[in-house]
């Protein structure tokens, strides 16, 4: 979503170069995602450890029978697109299923990167 004008205007940024400068910009926002683990709770450590790694806000730990725990994070959408199944899958040993929904968007720190090569 990008931003919101200080006149009020909101823009919705899909290309680097349609980033406005922070002067210009009152909040930049992040699509987020709520995202739900349903695991064996003997993985319950290395879940926790790799959604924190990933910018998740754990949300809730329920367990669903003496077995098995259904964990809810909120995560931004970029850390999930990027590999995420795969490591949880690993870090379970296949066990772990993923669902996520929309979460709206919410403020964050982001700022545009230029990378210049010599080529």
């Amino acid at each position: 979503k990008g931003s919101k004008k200080r006149s009020g205007q909101e823009l919705i940024v899909s290309n680097p170069s349609e980033w406005e400068d922070k002067s210009e910009v009152d909040t930049y926002e992040e699509p987020m995602v709520l995202g739900t683990i349903i695991s064996p709770a003997e993985y319950m450590s290395t879940i926790l450890e790799l959604c924190h790694d990933r910018r998740g806000e754990q949300r809730s730990i329920e367990n669903i029978d003496q077995t098995r725990l259904n964990i809810q994070f909120l995560f931004p959408l970029n850390e999930v697109v990027t590999n995420f199944f795969d490591e949880l899958k690993s870090v379970t040993s296949g066990y772990a299923s993923f669902d996520y929904e929309d979460a709206g968007y919410q403020p964050s720190d982001l700022h545009r990167m230029d990378l210049l090569l010599n080529g």
